[in-house]
């Protein structure tokens, strides 16, 4: 007795511990939540913040070079020092190497946008995908109702003589599939749960909280904003200051160094007079310019540079191209989904109500037979699953033509 107790308890725990982790939630609610913790999107921020923190190593001189010398044949001279010279670029090759590294930045901060808007469009793809399932799962839990209710009719009709055993077993076989069919369907709404999941890196189970919007009117020709093609304009960017940065090679580099005296005591080979010039340590100083002679290497990657300026102008055009082409397809497809939309909303749905209310009636009222009842009850659960894809449909079209104008709605 004490052990069922137990498995009772805890078969309500784990029953209360599952409802505890689902959350009623709108489209917007969970875009906002899949911002905040989606894994892929807080990489692309860190990203941006790689590139932001190299923009310091603009100014990045060459290691200063440090050297001692030693002349067993003399004192006092720049041939007995400690030397210290650095060699370092013209400024405006400090600049352009700024310049690349922002226009870098700028690439990640385009990369981040897109990220961005194609997490938004799967997100929401998959809310209206498990907004779909909810609807399908209502359906036949609705239908589960009723098959009851018309088994019931049946056996007392069949206990009353009224009809015979072929109708009630009829009855007792459709109350039976559509069970199996809400039990399908319960199982794709939980896999539409977990997919979300995956989305909003969470161990919650959404449910989806359907918002009624007005209908969405959209241009067959409008302009595109999309951040594909910001980002494809932004690698343009970057090439051209490579390729500025590349014609900087040609020019020379300058030195300075400076000599302090630095006479080792200790060393005296010959056994000579080594003493320290005595008015000073300082021994002097040297400037020199580096003159690149041999120009065959950089000319190749300024060339390179150039290909790569012409590659990311062309992926521009290949972008753009693409994207008004897929918005055309898309918006095609919004123009069929809006039709199947409202030829349901205005005379399918209503009739299918209407034929289920009608149907009950005359069943219970003996004007029509069983078969005839469950055809236009099938008939009228078609419509309410043919609506629950018309809207689902709808929807991601809306979706896909947001994503390829770049709003983000």
């Amino acid at each position: 007795m004490k052990r069922i107790i137990i498995i009772a308890l805890a078969t309500m725990a784990i029953a209360q511990s599952m409802i505890a982790q689902e959350r009623r939630m709108t489209l917007n609610e969970i875009l906002k939540l899949a911002t905040e913790r989606n894994l892929s999107l807080q990489s692309s921020r860190i990203a941006v913040e790689r590139t932001r923190a190299m923009q310091g190593t603009a100014f990045n001189l060459d290691p200063t070079a440090v050297s001692l010398s030693q002349d067993p044949t003399s004192g006092g001279s720049p041939d007995n020092a400690i030397t210290v010279s650095q060699s370092f670029a013209l400024p405006s090759v400090y600049t352009a190497r700024k310049s690349l590294l922002k226009a870098q930045t700028d690439v990640e901060r385009s990369r981040l946008a897109v990220n961005e808007i194609e997490l938004r469009r799967e997100v929401s793809k998959a809310f209206y995908d498990l907004l779909y399932a909810h609807d399908v799962l209502n359906i036949y839990s609705r239908q589960n109702s009723i098959y009851n209710d018309f088994n019931r009719v049946a056996v007392a009709k069949f206990k009353a003589g009224e009809t015979g055993r072929l109708e009630k077993m009829n009855a007792e076989r459709l109350k039976r599939e559509n069970e199996i069919k809400n039990m399908n369907a319960e199982r794709d709404f939980r896999t539409a749960q977990l997919v979300m999941m995956k989305w909003l890196n969470t161990d919650t189970l959404i449910v989806p909280v359907d918002s009624i919007d007005d209908k969405v009117i959209f241009q067959s020709n409008p302009s595109i904003d999309s951040p594909l093609l910001m980002l494809a304009k932004a690698d343009v960017d970057v090439a051209n200051h490579q390729l500025k940065l590349e014609k900087r090679g040609y020019l020379p580099t300058l030195s300075l160094g400076a000599s302090i005296q630095a006479v080792i005591k200790g060393f005296n080979p010959y056994n000579i007079e080594r003493s320290p010039y005595s008015k000073g340590d300082f021994m002097g100083f040297s400037v020199g310019v580096n003159i690149p002679l041999a120009f065959r290497a950089q000319k190749a990657k300024m060339n390179a540079a150039r290909k790569n300026v012409d590659i990311a102008r062309l992926n521009v055009r290949n972008q753009e191209y693409m994207l008004r082409k897929a918005y055309e397809v898309a918006y095609n497809d919004y123009l069929s989904a809006l039709n199947s939309l409202e030829y349901y909303q205005t005379k399918g749905v209503p009739q299918a109500s209407e034929m289920e209310r009608i149907s009950k009636i005359s069943y219970e009222n003996g004007s029509i037979g069983y078969i005839e009842l469950m055809q236009n009850m099938q008939s009228a659960v078609d419509v309410w699953k043919d609506y629950a894809d018309a809207v689902c449909r709808y929807n991601k079209t809306i979706v896909e033509l947001n994503y390829l104008k770049g709003d983000k709605q």
